[in-house]
Parts: C-alpha cells; structure tokens; sequence
C-alpha cells in the first residue's frame, strides 16, 4: 500500500513540473518526487504509528496488574538480610 502512495506522489511532482515548469531539468524533477513520496510516506507512518500508540495506552496487560510484579532486586533479597526500624535483627 505504501508503494502506491509513493508512485501517486511522485507521479503527481513529476505532472506538476511539467505543467508548471518548475525545474527544465528532468533529473531534479524526479528527485523532487522521490523526496515528497519519502517525506509523505514519513509522515504518514508517524502519524498512524501516534495513534497506535495512544490505543494502547488505555490498556492494561493482564502482567501488569499490582500483585502479579515481582522486581528482579526484591527476589535477590533475603528478608532476614533488612532490618525494620523498630525491630531487632535475628541471627
């Protein structure tokens, strides 16, 4: 789908120039509709990648309820290795 988005807008700078002249060279023409089909194409996909991300932003992964995460640096904890303020270390 992206190819033809990018041939309908090189097609159309290159019919541009020649009805309006814009470049007598036909190279530079052709580079100008390579790089709005580029800049086009560019756009589009970081609009569509935006809204895709805002989607998901409203959902929660079941793996990210509060219970269900544990972090790496808790597992490595012994709980007889911390001390609560208030009560004595056992050994």
């Amino acid at each position: 789908m992206w190819r033809l988005l990018q041939a309908v807008v090189f097609t159309l700078v290159l019919f541009g120039n020649i009805y309006w002249e814009w470049t007598p060279n036909g190279l530079l023409a052709s580079l100008l509709g390579v790089a709005a089909a580029f800049l086009v194409t560019v756009t589009l996909s970081g609009l569509f990648d935006l809204f895709r991300r805002a989607a998901l932003i409203g959902k929660k992964r079941p793996s990210q309820s509060g219970s269900a995460i544990i972090s790496p640096a808790s597992k490595l904890l012994n709980p007889a290795d911390t001390i609560r303020p208030g009560h004595k270390q056992l050994r």
